[in-house]
């Protein structure tokens, strides 16, 4: 088993001691956009799966994902809400698939979402208890997905051929090259799916840019090898009756990697414009005068700089930057 499926495992485990439910769907997500990474999916949500991702990402419908990340309550029991009877989620898909009860949550830390959930009763319908006792442990959940989504791992290298697949607007596999035949064989596999579904974070990105007709979205993933790359997606056609949309595996820009790295090691706003200087090559004074501070700040800087990334030299910084 793969380790980012082992952790959305873990926390179905830890949310089923805490509340007991009949389904469930546990997804991380790219904190700088809230699109899926990859998911853990129970066979019988399975099956509605595709409608939920429709619902989620094409409809206006009550506790969507971006509601309840920056929601200062970010778990919603879709029954209490007094707009119920209209949810298109729960009268038309988790009450014919014989769903009473929908618990959702955001998994928030630090004012950014690493994940969701998504728990489901057939019977009994979830309450304000379950609520409480779960909401006490979302922000230690978000922490362990964090922990994982921000590991130091490497950039990948270019490819020599580009993985890439073109699909339509009603969801159909037009094109994919080998590469991206054996691209999609591995998320399939990170994600325990047969190996004829399609993985979430590919269906994510779809829906991403057919909702708002984007030319481009893309998303950062860490593969099977620990490597940083980017899901990249983007409109080929945009006609009334059809869109076509070209989905790419891609290496991460270095900006990406910049950011990804400022949030691994939580350097501070002063201590990423110093770090942005010194691979320029300036020096100490050099930097000092740019900013406005006495050298023996920038020193301070350069110190907690080198704690937090377990690195002693100027040289090894760049190199972490750069890549290498």
């Amino acid at each position: 088993m793969n380790e980012a499926n082992a952790i959305r495992k873990r926390i179905r485990q830890k949310l089923y001691t805490i509340c007991s439910f009949d389904a469930s769907c546990i997804r991380t997500v790219d904190p700088n956009n809230l699109l899926t990474t990859g998911a853990l999916t129970d066979e019988v949500i399975e099956k509605i799966h595709p409608q939920l991702f429709v619902n989620e990402y094409l409809d206006q419908d009550i506790h969507s994902q971006y509601e309840l990340a920056s929601s200062s309550i970010p778990i919603k029991v879709l029954s209490h809400s007094t707009n119920s009877e209209k949810s298109k989620r729960l009268q038309e898909i988790l009450f014919p698939a014989g769903f009473k009860s929908e618990m959702r949550m955001a998994f928030v830390t630090g004012g950014q979402c690493y994940g969701f959930a998504s728990l489901y009763r057939r019977d009994l319908a979830f309450n304000s208890n379950d609520v409480n006792k779960i909401r006490k442990q979302v922000k230690e959940i978000a922490s362990i997905i964090r922990k994982h989504v921000l590991r130091v791992t490497n950039k990948a290298k270019p490819f020599t051929i580009q993985p890439m697949l073109i699909m339509s607007s009603s969801f159909t596999i037009l094109y994919q090259n080998q590469q991206a035949k054996s691209w999609l064989h591995q998320l399939s596999k990170q994600e325990d799916l047969l190996i004829d579904q399609i993985p979430r974070s590919i269906r994510a990105i779809f829906f991403q840019v057919l909702k708002n007709r984007k030319n481009h979205s893309n998303t950062i993933m860490i593969d099977s090898e620990g490597e940083l790359y980017a899901l990249e997606a983007a409109l080929l056609t945009d006609h009334e009756d059809e869109m076509v949309i070209v989905i790419k595996k891609g290496p991460i820009t270095n900006g990406d990697w910049f950011s990804y790295l400022i949030k691994c090691y939580q350097w501070t706003a002063k201590e990423s414009e110093i770090i942005r200087y010194i691979i320029k090559g300036d020096t100490t004074n050099e930097i000092a005068d740019q900013l406005s501070i006495s050298p023996y700040t920038v020193q301070d800087h350069l110190k907690s700089i080198f704690l937090k990334t377990n690195i002693n030299s100027r040289s090894k910084l760049t190199n972490l930057i750069n890549g290498w």
